[in-house]
């Protein structure tokens, strides 16, 4: 990791943190052993690459971003499959996820295309599907855009951005 994301991405941790705010990431691999009471671990087959995960406790959602395909994979908790695929562009390189369970909202950074993306969790979830076919809006954020958190207290979306330097 290079210096300037790896000091951007503890700010924004460490900010998150002052907030009560959990972060979970993901490092892309299968999955982790032992997860399971038998041992075990959930594989899913969906996107390429998965680089973050996201999850919304009031409807037992995850989100995956997966940078390799550009696409957001819908997880039902309760059911352990996938259940949707949001498509972002092929080329939008999504690396992190964050979840706003007050408003329900998914935010997305797409650091190729240097926009964030705004996934309505009201109607792209494990308990709805209907407007995960939608394309989600998007906002210019600055390049190298890399990660995203979300204070549900202010509705605030943080986001690093080694680019910029910030």
């Amino acid at each position: 990791i290079a210096p300037g994301l790896q000091a951007s991405e503890n700010t924004l941790f460490q900010q998150a943190a002052t907030e009560g705010i959990s972060v979970l990431a993901a490092s892309g691999d299968t999955g982790a052993e032992a997860c399971y009471p038998n041992g075990g671990a959930l594989e899913l087959t969906g996107g390429s690459e998965p680089t973050a995960v996201a999850i919304n406790s009031n409807n037992a959602t995850s989100y995956v971003a997966n940078f390799g395909d550009g696409t957001v994979s819908v997880i039902s908790d309760v059911n352990e499959a996938i259940v949707a695929t949001v498509n972002l562009g092929s080329t939008t390189a999504p690396t992190s996820v964050a979840v706003d369970p007050t408003t329900n909202k998914v935010f997305v950074v797409e650091s190729a295309t240097a926009r964030l993306a705004e996934i309505n969790g009201a109607t792209c979830s494990a308990v709805t599907t209907t407007g995960c076919t939608t394309a989600p809006p998007t906002l210019a954020i600055g390049s190298a855009a890399q990660a995203a958190a979300v204070n549900p207290s202010t509705g605030t979306v943080y986001i690093t951005n080694e680019g910029n330097g910030v």
